[in-house]
């Protein structure tokens, strides 16, 4: 079933379903973020994890501007509801040089409850989320996996000026500055 969030004058911001097949939440943000849509679109696909899903799959690609108006109360109050919640892996796709993909990577440096992941090609984060939903393995991973050439991992330094890989773009500077 595929829920839907909509802000004040109508439009959807927040598209969320239940992905059967894959096995993992699937929630899509379009357009404009407040603070407000942000907390209500994370406990809105966070209430769907359960026994059966622990993977959720995160589309910032139509998000436009940033969302680290919320990215503290993410950190500290959403995150450990959602581990609690059963959340073990969450893959983040976000257009390369966007504000949401540097409020994501500023997330995913700081997340330590679960293995949070940044992309910047959907079938990179699918392939790197498949492994685990298919495993489902519930709670606090016990290894980090293996890095791979689409995504931004631990080894990634935590300063405000990171280099992250782009498997199309190769190796370049990062300035995590909107956080």
């Amino acid at each position: 079933m595929r829920r839907e969030l909509k802000n004040a004058f109508g439009k959807v911001y927040l598209t969320v379903e239940v992905d059967t097949l894959n096995r993992w939440v699937y929630a899509n943000w379009i357009g404009y973020s407040t603070e407000a849509s942000i907390k209500a679109g994370v406990i809105m696909y966070t209430e769907l994890l359960g026994a059966d899903l622990n993977c959720m799959l995160i589309d910032t690609r139509s998000m436009i501007g940033t969302w680290d108006h919320s990215l503290e109360w993410m950190l500290s109050k959403w995150a450990p509801r959602a581990a609690k919640a059963g959340l073990a892996y969450y893959a983040l796709v976000a257009n390369p040089g966007t504000f949401a993909e540097s409020t994501a990577d500023d997330f995913h440096a700081r997340v330590s409850l679960f293995q949070a992941r940044v992309f910047d090609d959907m079938e990179a984060a699918k392939d790197w989320l498949s492994p685990y939903a298919m495993k489902n393995t519930l709670g606090r991973p016990d290894h980090a996996p293996q890095a791979d050439a689409g995504s931004r991992t631990r080894s990634v330094p935590k300063s405000r000026h990171t280099k992250r890989f782009s498997k199309y773009r190769g190796w370049k500077g990062k300035a995590n500055t909107l956080l």
